[in-house]
């Protein structure tokens, strides 16, 4: 299911960033390359988070229209994000070492958060 769902959020992001290059005639300076390239957020090895969070901010302010699929995938992020957390915990609780934190979730959500 959560397959699905990101494809679906990422084939709604680049119907949303095809608008607005039509719209602006070229694209945001603000928009992440890979998504800009076709890449999206189906392709999660081939991008930044933290630019493909930005560039899903960009089009929320830009292109309102595309602010259901934006949510969608924040609620991804926010998703992997807690199970990343719940995850470390269940290792410490395990091994009783604290595993290395992901800097990038937490870069990521205080970038969503700052909006």
């Amino acid at each position: 299911m959560f397959l699905a769902s990101t494809f679906r959020t990422g084939l709604a992001l680049s119907c949303a960033l095809t608008t607005l290059v039509e719209r602006e005639g070229k694209p945001g300076r603000h928009l992440c390359p890979c998504l800009l390239a076709g890449g999206g957020a189906t392709k999660k090895e081939k991008c930044n988070p933290l630019d493909l969070a930005k560039s899903a901010l960009t089009l929320l302010k830009c292109l309102p229209a595309s602010r259901t699929a934006i949510f969608e995938y924040f609620c991804d992020v926010f998703d992997n994000a807690a199970l990343n957390y719940i995850e470390g915990i269940e290792t410490e609780i395990k091994t009783g070492k604290l595993p290395p934190l992901l800097e990038s979730d937490e870069l990521v959500i205080s970038e969503i958060h700052t909006v």
